[in-house]
């Protein structure tokens, strides 16, 4: 899923090696954990929230940026 940003991430990481591991990963790795909630729930009430936090998590950068 991250493949294609490989060159960006390798050149970001080459200036600032902090934001591998305090952007890059944790928020890669809080989508990826949303989606496994989306195969596994089985309720409606456990998809909605888990809808709600991924458009959370989807507008993190944009919130990070302006601020």
């Amino acid at each position: 899923m991250n493949c294609s940003y490989l060159p960006h991430i390798r050149a970001e990481t080459a200036r600032d090696p902090a934001l591998l591991w305090h952007w890059f990963l944790p928020y890669n790795l809080a989508i990826k954990l949303v989606l496994l909630v989306f195969i596994l729930a089985r309720g409606k009430r456990l998809n909605i929230a888990a809808l709600a936090a991924l458009i959370l998590i989807f507008l993190l950068p944009y919130w990070h940026r302006a601020g």
